[in-house]
């Protein structure tokens, strides 16, 4: 089980591929489960931030970061 980036997919393809050559692709990809934690909260920062959820959430850590409270929350 892991979030979406690209590097685990290809991580898990090549962990099936050793393990099971003869797997198609196709199947390798369909053995590649999504964690659904992960998935719940990219809908959930999009349902509350909209659009640019990734994009706020990337300036909002900077502001915490920078101990910029009111910036962080006019956010």
């Amino acid at each position: 089980m892991a979030d979406n980036a690209e590097s685990n997919n290809k991580c898990i393809d090549t962990v099936l591929q050793a393990l099971y050559p003869n797997m198609s692709a196709k199947q390798r990809k369909a053995r590649h489960l999504r964690c659904f934690g992960h998935i719940i909260n990219l809908y959930a920062q999009a349902f509350i931030i909209g659009k640019d959820a990734k994009k706020v959430c990337r300036q909002l850590e900077i502001a915490v970061r920078k101990g910029n409270i009111e910036k962080a929350s006019q956010l």
